[in-house]
């Protein structure tokens, strides 16, 4: 099983005597997909684009880059965007967890 550091807004979360915080399972993955959707900038496109061919592109390649993680069962990737504003993206492991992600994106 995979552990890491629990990373929240690019900042290490420490418990009270100072010491870096763990976590396994899912979480994991879950914020290795978070951080490769950052580090490639998709959110970033989606802000202010509002031609739905645009949209559809950053929304495939979101799932490709998604379904590039080893721990990613290929085909399981789902990416929506609501009325609201908010775009889902989920997966499924292939220790058969569920995976989601939340993002605001106006």
């Amino acid at each position: 099983m995979n552990s890491d550091l629990v990373i929240v807004d690019g900042d290490l979360l420490l418990d009270g005597e100072g010491n870096p915080i763990f976590f396994n399972g899912k979480k994991v993955i879950e914020q290795s997909l978070r951080h490769r959707i950052f580090e490639n900038n998709f959110l970033v496109h989606l802000i202010g684009e509002r031609s739905p061919t645009n949209r559809a592109t950053t929304f495939q390649q979101i799932k490709i880059k998604v379904e590039q993680d080893d721990r990613v069962v290929p085909g399981s990737c789902a990416v929506v965007h609501t009325e609201q504003g908010d775009l889902f993206v989920t997966a499924k492991s292939v220790d058969g967890d569920d995976l989601s992600l939340v993002y605001v994106v106006a």
